[in-house]
């Protein structure tokens, strides 16, 4: 602690540029602006303490969810968790927190009860809804711009149905796309909030084939997942399956357990570029459009490796906190749509690039709100603070980063500019 808050002050003494590093799970290209100077590294703040009689979870700044998923389930708690266990509770809890569980618990951050910042001045304070209310409003949604958490403090809740869930995997052939989007659009006013779905569309270089994978997940028993899942289960997967495990199994158990091999979100030193939108429903004939668009780059590039990954996430745990209770301005998003591009040969950068921005506007024009609409986790970095933020929580967002950081020591990940004239990115 002390070595770093030293870290800190003597960085802003002598103009030295410098950047946190907790999971290191995020990816966007506002990291580029950062020049000429020093990470400081989180890891030796990976502490866990788990109350059971208070019901809370204390976590240092660098604990990732495989840390905490083992201790909670132990004690019969859960939280919101991520799809992919190396991710940094405390990052994606400070950009909102999205997650299987949202539909039940709300997002992750409204859990949060307090942190420790070590301000960009060195200071080391408690924040929470008592101490700074103002300050916690905006570390919950735009976390990222206001200092360095070194613990956060969690309630957590009653493990759901005994600590069980019910996970189903299925894998269509591509040319089933058309009947897989209309399925799932089945879900667009209703999606109870113990289910939840992720669908991922990747081409399989072994048969030549791109193939179509749809996971539910579903808190409650395999018979009611099974009913629910009818629009999916009436259709011809090339596999499929349906299996009960406990929840700290879970990750290591979707899409027949192909997430968790290596290869996955959690393998380290992977190139990707990552473009990301939010829906608020499902246009088939878009989605049609756009899947013939993507099967031709395939062709078009043998290379390539990108994936269409959608999630969808009930918001009505989400949608049960008031949107002025925090920075968080996007519950209303029902489905995030990730356009993943995965590539190692470096001329595919700007067809890459370009193929992606057009399928980001693409979805844009059916998406169902009247603007672009980014989970700031997910952000690719070229969107802007009127996309990651909206400019109806700017206006307190500046005015928090003038008062806390001035200097703009903490404007590497998405920043919020300090005037409302935004930042050129």
């Amino acid at each position: 602690m002390t070595s770093n808050i030293l870290s800190i002050k003597i960085s802003r003494e002598h103009a030295i540029n410098f950047l946190v590093v907790g999971a290191g799970h995020g990816a966007t290209v506002t990291f580029e602006r950062f020049r000429h100077g020093i990470a400081i590294d989180m890891q030796q703040f990976k502490d866990v303490h788990l109350d059971v009689d208070a019901e809370r979870l204390t976590v240092g700044g660098a604990t990732v969810f495989s840390d905490i998923i083992d201790p909670l389930y132990l004690a019969q708690r859960e939280i919101v968790t991520p799809s992919a266990p190396c991710v940094g509770v405390v990052g994606m809890t400070l950009g909102g927190g999205i997650g299987s569980l949202q539909g039940l618990h709300g997002l992750l951050l409204d859990s949060l009860e307090s942190v420790r910042l070590v301000t960009p001045i060195g200071d080391l304070i408690e924040v929470s809804e008592i101490q700074y209310p103002e300050l916690f409003w905006g570390l919950r949604g735009a976390g990222s711009n206001f200092g360095v958490v070194t613990s956060a403090t969690y309630r957590t809740h009653q493990a759901t149905h005994g600590g069980l869930v019910t996970n189903v995997d299925f894998i269509f052939t591509a040319t089933e796309h058309a009947s897989i989007w209309q399925a799932l659009s089945a879900f667009d006013e209703t999606l109870p909030p113990e289910l939840a779905l992720t669908l991922a569309v990747a081409y399989n270089r072994t048969i030549d084939q791109p193939l179509v994978l749809v996971n539910a997940i579903y808190y409650g028993p395999e018979e009611q997942a099974l009913e629910l899942l009818s629009p999916f289960t009436s259709l011809t997967p090339i596999m499929s399956r349906s299996v009960t495990v406990p929840w700290n199994a879970l990750l290591d158990t979707t899409f027949f357990g192909l997430a968790a091999q290596e290869g996955g979100a959690c393998a380290k030193n992977q190139s990707v570029n990552i473009y990301s939108i939010g829906l608020n429903h499902t246009d088939v004939p878009a989605w049609e459009s756009y899947m013939e668009q993507l099967l031709q780059f395939y062709h078009q590039n043998p290379t390539y490796d990108g994936r269409f990954l959608v999630q969808r996430y009930s918001t009505q745990g989400a949608l049960s906190t008031p949107d002025s209770d925090t920075a968080y301005p996007h519950r209303q998003i029902k489905m995030h749509i990730n356009l993943e591009g995965w590539y190692t040969d470096p001329y595919l950068e700007d067809p890459v690039n370009a193929f992606l921005k057009q399928s980001r506007r693409h979805f844009q024009q059916s998406s169902g709100f009247d603007n672009l609409a980014v989970y700031v986790n997910y952000a690719h970095g070229d969107e802007g603070p009127d996309v990651w933020y909206t400019a109806e929580k700017l206006e307190n967002l500046t005015r928090l980063k003038q008062k806390w950081d001035p200097e703009e020591r903490f404007s590497w990940s998405n920043p919020v500019p300090l005037s409302e004239e935004f930042l050129e990115l």
